[in-house]
């Protein structure tokens, strides 16, 4: 069978562009005649995509708290020198995973993160209320959407540093692959901590006690990388995989996570 394949970035996660998501999940495995699984595939890619703006948000603050202290550093340092010096920053993943937890800490980008998922939020709802009734946004709500100062500044970071959500849908024959990217790197405390929230969520479905995970874990502020996964993990489960097996997390300049679904396996899950 040929390979097929789709890319698409992620610019405003709005419901239209959710309902292409699905469509796409739909063309992929509706083919391989396992359309049954198209909802619970798109909780998955849902969450990773959310995972994944979220870190591009909290990269792209980190990275302008990183140019100001240079600046401010280096005063008469032009643009390029300071682009350089962090650009190497980055690079050394040692020294970036003790800086930028540091920057995040110091400046509370916690809390900034949220405002900026706020105004983001405001901004979804007015698209997808024009795009449920299949219009255009009016001169009320473009005023509205011109009010979010906040995530208009950080957009511009975002589309000045490169920074993006990539989607890839591929199928070989034998497996549908699913990445989704986040062209920024995840420091190892983030890495850790959703490696030990998927570890904790796994011990708690052992005993069959999920939901207490859940509910221990209302609270996502400075976890909800880990509570992604487990969200995912418990999709995964449901369908009858084993999600060490099907997750993979890339993690170097860029994060990616690769969901692998094996075709004949999932065909003979469905007969049984």
């Amino acid at each position: 069978m040929a390979r097929r394949k789709v890319s698409t970035v992620i610019n405003i996660y709005s419901k239209k562009v959710k309902d292409q998501i699905v469509e796409l999940c739909r063309n992929f495995f509706g083919r391989e005649g396992l359309e049954y699984l198209v909802g619970d595939v798109f909780q998955c890619v849902d969450e990773l995509i959310k995972n994944s703006i979220k870190a591009n948000y909290k990269f792209i603050m980190v990275l302008s708290k990183l140019y100001d202290k240079h600046m401010l550093d280096q005063p008469d340092a032009d643009e390029k020198t300071l682009n350089e010096q962090i650009n190497n920053l980055i690079k050394d993943k040692s020294s970036f995973d003790i800086i930028a937890p540091e920057i995040y800490r110091e400046h509370n980008l916690v809390d900034q993160v949220r405002r900026v998922l706020n105004e983001e939020a405001t901004q979804i709802k007015l698209k997808d209320k024009a795009y449920i009734s299949n219009r255009e946004c009016n001169a009320s709500e473009i005023e509205q959407l011109r009010s979010l100062k906040r995530l208009a500044h950080i957009k511009n970071l975002l589309k000045k540093n490169d920074v993006r959500t990539l989607l890839k849908i591929e199928s070989d024959g034998q497996f549908i692959f699913i990445e989704v990217t986040n062209t920024a790197p995840i420091t190892d405390i983030d890495l850790k901590r959703i490696h030990e929230k998927r570890d904790e969520f796994l011990q708690y479905h052992k005993v069959g006690r999920e939901y207490e995970f859940f509910v221990n874990h209302l609270d996502t502020t400075d976890s909800g990388f880990g509570l992604g996964y487990a969200t995912i993990d418990s999709m995964l489960i449901g369908i009858g995989l084993d999600p060490y097996q099907t997750i993979q997390i890339l993690a170097a300049s860029d994060t990616t996570v690769i969901l692998s679904f094996p075709i004949a396996e999932l065909k003979q899950l469905q007969k049984d």
